[in-house]
Protein backbone atom coordinates (compact mmCIF):
# COMPACT_ATOMS: atom_id res chain seq x y z
CA UNK A 1 0.00 0.00 0.00
CA UNK A 2 3.03 2.53 0.84
CA UNK A 3 4.68 1.59 -2.33
CA UNK A 4 1.08 2.77 -4.47
CA UNK A 5 0.93 6.34 -1.96
CA UNK A 6 4.39 7.11 -3.39
CA UNK A 7 3.74 6.33 -7.28
CA UNK A 8 0.37 8.62 -6.64
CA UNK A 9 2.29 11.19 -4.80
CA UNK A 10 4.89 11.05 -7.71
CA UNK A 11 1.83 11.20 -10.60
CA UNK A 12 0.29 14.53 -8.68
CA UNK A 13 3.70 15.92 -8.54
CA UNK A 14 4.16 15.44 -11.55
CA UNK A 15 0.81 16.55 -12.86
CA UNK A 16 1.72 20.10 -10.83
CA UNK A 17 4.73 20.60 -12.68
CA UNK A 18 3.28 20.20 -16.05
CA UNK A 19 0.87 22.32 -15.55
CA UNK A 20 2.90 24.64 -13.47
CA UNK A 21 1.49 28.61 -12.32
CA UNK A 22 1.81 31.58 -13.80
CA UNK A 23 4.74 34.01 -13.76
CA UNK A 24 4.11 37.82 -11.98
CA UNK A 25 4.99 40.99 -14.02
CA UNK A 26 6.87 43.97 -12.27
CA UNK A 27 3.58 45.00 -11.02
CA UNK A 28 2.39 41.97 -9.46
CA UNK A 29 -0.11 41.18 -12.40
CA UNK A 30 -0.49 37.26 -13.37
CA UNK A 31 1.83 36.68 -17.00
CA UNK A 32 0.85 33.09 -18.43
CA UNK A 33 0.90 31.82 -21.65
CA UNK A 34 -2.84 30.61 -23.36
CA UNK A 35 -2.09 29.35 -26.37
CA UNK A 36 0.47 28.14 -29.03
CA UNK A 37 -0.24 26.89 -32.76
CA UNK A 38 1.95 25.99 -35.35
CA UNK A 39 0.75 25.07 -39.08
CA UNK A 40 2.79 24.29 -42.02
CA UNK A 41 2.52 26.26 -45.68
CA UNK A 42 1.92 24.65 -47.81
CA UNK A 43 -0.18 22.17 -45.72
CA UNK A 44 -0.16 19.83 -49.24
CA UNK A 45 2.96 19.90 -51.18
CA UNK A 46 3.29 18.28 -54.73
CA UNK A 47 6.30 17.84 -56.48
CA UNK A 48 10.11 16.42 -56.23
CA UNK A 49 12.02 17.08 -53.28
CA UNK A 50 13.42 18.78 -51.53
CA UNK A 51 10.10 20.31 -50.20
CA UNK A 52 10.73 23.65 -48.71
CA UNK A 53 8.12 23.88 -45.54
CA UNK A 54 7.51 27.23 -44.12
CA UNK A 55 5.96 26.73 -40.47
CA UNK A 56 4.06 30.04 -38.97
CA UNK A 57 2.51 30.08 -35.71
CA UNK A 58 1.77 32.09 -32.81
CA UNK A 59 1.82 32.32 -28.58
CA UNK A 60 -0.41 34.42 -27.06
CA UNK A 61 0.26 35.34 -23.73
CA UNK A 62 -2.20 37.44 -20.88
CA UNK A 63 0.31 40.54 -20.22
CA UNK A 64 3.70 42.15 -20.12
CA UNK A 65 7.05 39.11 -19.85
CA UNK A 66 9.42 37.03 -21.35
CA UNK A 67 8.29 33.39 -23.01
CA UNK A 68 10.86 31.12 -24.15
CA UNK A 69 10.12 28.37 -26.36
CA UNK A 70 11.74 26.41 -28.70
CA UNK A 71 10.29 25.13 -32.02
CA UNK A 72 10.38 20.92 -32.10
CA UNK A 73 10.76 18.44 -35.18
CA UNK A 74 9.84 14.99 -35.96
CA UNK A 75 13.43 13.78 -36.83
CA UNK A 76 14.30 15.42 -32.88
CA UNK A 77 15.91 18.33 -34.04
CA UNK A 78 14.96 21.98 -32.47
CA UNK A 79 16.41 25.21 -33.23
CA UNK A 80 17.41 25.94 -29.75
CA UNK A 81 15.56 27.94 -26.72
CA UNK A 82 14.59 31.56 -27.89
CA UNK A 83 12.37 34.31 -26.27
CA UNK A 84 9.91 36.02 -27.34
CA UNK A 85 9.17 39.61 -24.98
CA UNK A 86 5.62 40.79 -24.77
CA UNK A 87 4.90 44.36 -24.38
CA UNK A 88 1.63 43.48 -22.83
CA UNK A 89 -1.18 40.88 -23.59
CA UNK A 90 -1.68 39.65 -27.03
CA UNK A 91 0.06 37.36 -29.72
CA UNK A 92 2.80 37.17 -31.39
CA UNK A 93 3.65 35.07 -34.54
CA UNK A 94 6.97 32.73 -34.99
CA UNK A 95 8.27 31.13 -37.87
CA UNK A 96 10.62 28.24 -39.35
CA UNK A 97 11.41 26.45 -42.52
CA UNK A 98 12.51 22.99 -43.43
CA UNK A 99 14.20 21.74 -46.75
CA UNK A 100 11.93 18.40 -46.51
CA UNK A 101 14.24 15.99 -49.29
CA UNK A 102 14.03 12.44 -49.47
CA UNK A 103 10.91 9.74 -49.07
CA UNK A 104 8.22 11.62 -49.14
CA UNK A 105 6.11 8.68 -47.31
CA UNK A 106 7.47 9.22 -43.76
CA UNK A 107 5.48 11.28 -41.46
CA UNK A 108 7.24 14.78 -40.36
CA UNK A 109 5.82 17.18 -37.80
CA UNK A 110 6.75 20.11 -35.77
CA UNK A 111 5.24 21.54 -32.58
CA UNK A 112 6.28 24.52 -30.67
CA UNK A 113 7.06 24.13 -26.78
CA UNK A 114 6.91 26.88 -24.52
CA UNK A 115 8.96 26.46 -21.48
CA UNK A 116 8.67 29.63 -19.61
CA UNK A 117 6.30 31.39 -17.93
CA UNK A 118 4.92 27.83 -17.95
CA UNK A 119 4.90 24.50 -20.37
CA UNK A 120 2.00 24.92 -23.37
CA UNK A 121 2.77 22.32 -26.24
CA UNK A 122 1.33 23.37 -29.83
CA UNK A 123 -0.36 20.55 -31.51
CA UNK A 124 1.94 18.73 -34.59
CA UNK A 125 1.70 20.76 -37.56
CA UNK A 126 2.05 18.07 -40.39
CA UNK A 127 2.48 18.55 -44.18
CA UNK A 128 1.19 16.43 -46.53
CA UNK A 129 3.76 15.34 -48.92
CA UNK A 130 3.35 13.55 -52.43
Amino acid sequence: MKRHSIAWMLCLSLAVVWVGGAARTARGEEFTVTAATLAAEPKNYRGPGPAVIRFQGTITATGAGRVKYRIVRSDGADGGLKTLTFSGAGTLSVATEWHLGGSHSRRRWQRIEVAEPVIVVSREAEPVLH
